[in-house]
């Protein structure tokens, strides 16, 4: 069930502007990469996503970086999600 929210809140997460305090070791890592892995980064890739609760699809396009970001901070949030429930106290 957990899995599925998760997905859920991936596919549904819209896209929110950061400010550069906020970016952190991603931008670092764009800036210390080479042109032609930058320009794989801003490739933008499109797909069809159906509508919760719905037959309808719709169109969204992201960045291989915004996927990638998205990706990672999911994965991020699950790990937690999933040490929260094994130590509920935190570690006390």
């Amino acid at each position: 069930m957990l899995v599925i929210l998760m997905t859920f809140a991936l596919l549904t997460d819209v896209p929110t502007q950061a400010s550069p305090a906020q970016q952190g070791p991603e931008t670092a890592r764009r800036e210390a990469t080479p042109a032609a892995e930058r320009d794989e980064d801003n490739k933008v890739v499109c797909r069809r996503e159906r509508l919760v609760g719905s037959n309808r699809f719709r169109r969204v396009c992201r960045t291989q970086a915004e996927i990638e970001m998205r990706r990672e901070r999911t994965q991020q949030d699950l790990e937690r999600r999933l040490d929260y429930e094994q130590n509920p106290e935190g570690g006390r």
